[in-house]
């Protein structure tokens, strides 16, 4: 998907390195109650009871915190567009990836009847 390659337009191109907006970077880390997601300045964590996050199979941990941190981070990306930023996830992308993406675009519509700025063609050129 087009979301994880840095989306610089002409007139950034144009700016010499240090003066081009910056990329929204986004970590997950795993923590003993559940993960942490960050991004700018930014930090949330999801804390699981112990029970629950310590009977989770621990192989699965990694691919949970994935899956969930690009799940709850992909709708930043209409804002990045707007100030020319793109996200840089600094994990890989989840096995689930085609089926986020999907859902996120399924839900254009409804986004866009709020704000009638952009259609939905509008919003998905966005991202290829």
């Amino acid at each position: 998907m087009g979301i994880k390659k840095p989306l610089v337009s002409s007139q950034e191109k144009e700016k010499p390195p240090g003066q081009r907006s910056q990329n929204i970077h986004i970590y997950r880390h795993l923590t003993p109650q559940g993960l942490t997601i960050s991004f700018g300045r930014k930090k949330y964590c999801i804390n699981y009871p112990a029970k629950v996050w310590q009977e989770f199979p621990s192989v699965y941990h990694q691919s949970f915190a994935d899956t969930l941190t690009y799940a709850l981070t992909i709708h930043l990306s209409f804002n990045s567009f707007q100030e020319n930023k793109a996200l840089t996830y600094h994990f890989p992308p989840p096995a689930i990836e085609p089926l986020i993406f999907k859902g996120m675009a399924y839900s254009l519509p409804e986004d866009i009847a709020l704000k009638n700025e952009l259609t939905t063609t509008d919003y998905l050129k966005l991202f290829f």
